[in-house]
């Protein structure tokens, strides 16, 4: 730590490496950071936290420093930004989503012009029409005055392909939707920082 400390006061933050930095703020051993990054990336470290041998307190500090870098991505998707490709749906859900290491079911509520009135979280763990509570997701839509809905979900272990739950689910709600005049515009999957679309594919 000493020898990160020498670095940080001769050429700043900007001199250091990922591990360096996350060292010092979290405690974490360096060279142990260092493998784990090298082994699966920046972005999956915080997915295999448990693995590391921390303590409870670096493992909060980890949880803490993936948190803030989640808030700073989502801050520049403010409340009316516009959703209306599947580009667009994928970009956004990947910066939401990628930090989570179970699976997620959100949906982005849309007005009439396609922005975003608000972002739910409607599941978490093995999404299935078993944890989906249809009136649940009704009332959210009501309550919000959402014209459409962008559904997503993310896949943990890393495949794109949409299982069959997720068809089925999509289609149960799909059908519901339909009689209160709401459009299921896409349904996202999301796994290492890519996306596939139903809408795309032709699953809607």
């Amino acid at each position: 730590m000493k020898m990160i400390n020498e670095r940080l006061a001769s050429y700043g933050v900007g001199g250091l490496e990922t591990e360096e930095i996350l060292a010092i703020i979290t405690g974490i051993d360096v060279f142990k950071l260092k493998e784990y990054i090298n082994d699966y990336g920046a972005n999956e470290l915080i997915k295999v936290k448990d693995s590391l041998e921390n303590t409870t307190k670096q493992k909060k500090k980890l949880e803490l420093v993936y948190s803030l870098i989640h808030k700073v991505n989502m801050s520049g998707y403010k409340t009316k930004h516009v959703l209306n490709s599947s580009q667009k749906a994928g970009e956004f859900f990947i910066n939401d989503l990628k930090f989570f290491k179970d699976e997620v079911f959100k949906m982005a509520l849309l007005d009439t012009q396609q922005r975003i009135i608000t972002v739910k979280t409607v599941a978490e763990g093995s999404i299935d029409q078993s944890v989906i509570h249809i009136r649940n997701v009704v009332k959210t839509i009501l309550d919000n005055n959402a014209k459409s809905i962008i559904m997503a979900h993310n896949h943990p272990g890393g495949s794109l392909n949409p299982s069959e739950p997720d068809i089925q689910l999509t289609k149960h709600l799909q059908t519901t939707l339909k009689l209160l005049n709401v459009n299921i515009n896409d349904h996202v999957i999301i796994a290492d920082n890519r996306y596939t679309s139903f809408a795309e594919q032709g699953l809607l």
